[in-house]
C-alpha cells in the first residue's frame, strides 16, 4: 500500500472535470518488479485520490504503472535510486454534489524513487512523480511499504 499526497493543476474548461487546482491525497495498491519479463514495471495497480479546490472537490479512481528505465530488474538489497516514465488513466468518480462525472483522462510523466528492500523484496519506497493529465500538471509524493 502507498500513501499519496500532492497538488493538481486545473483541468481545461470543457473537460470532464473543469475545476480549480488544489491539494490531493489518497492511496493505492502498489506493485514492485512485475512478474517474469515484466520485471521493469512498478506503480499503482488501483488507487483513489481526492482533489480539494476552491471550485469544488471530488474523487478520482486511477491506475498508474511506472516503467523503470534505470537498474533493470532489481534483485539486490539496500537503499537504491530508480527512475523512469509513468503512464496512467484516471476517472473522476464523484463531486461535492454526489454526481458521477463521465469520462476519464490519460496522463504521462516521470518519477524518481528511493527504494529500500531486503533480498525477498520487502521494504520501503519513496516516490516523487511529475505528470500531466489532459494538460493539467500534477506532482505527487508517495510512501509505501511492501511485504
Amino acid at each position: 500500500m502507498d500513501g499519496l499526497v500532492g497538488w493538481h493543476g486545473a483541468f481545461h474548461t470543457g473537460t470532464f472535470q473543469s475545476g480549480g487546482s488544489g491539494p490531493t491525497f489518497g492511496g493505492c495498491l502498489g506493485v514492485r518488479n512485475g512478474p517474469g519479463p515484466l520485471g521493469f514495471i512498478n506503480g499503482c495497480i488501483f488507487g483513489v485520490e481526492r482533489l480539494s479546490s476552491s471550485d469544488g472537490s471530488g474523487f478520482f479512481l486511477f491506475t498508474e504503472p511506472e516503467i523503470r528505465l534505470s537498474n533493470g530488474r532489481r534483485t539486490d538489497s539496500g537503499w537504491k535510486f530508480e527512475w523512469g516514465l509513468l503512464v496512467g488513466y484516471g476517472a473522476f468518480a464523484s463531486g461535492n454534489d454526489g454526481g458521477n462525472h463521465g469520462g476519464g483522462h490519460f496522463g504521462y510523466g516521470a518519477y524518481l524513487a528511493r527504494d529500500q528492500r531486503d533480498l525477498n523484496g520487502r521494504g520501503w519506497r519513496i516516490t516523487l512523480a511529475g505528470r500531466t493529465d489532459t494538460g493539467a500538471p500534477a506532482v505527487q509524493l508517495g510512501v509505501g511499504r511492501y511485504h
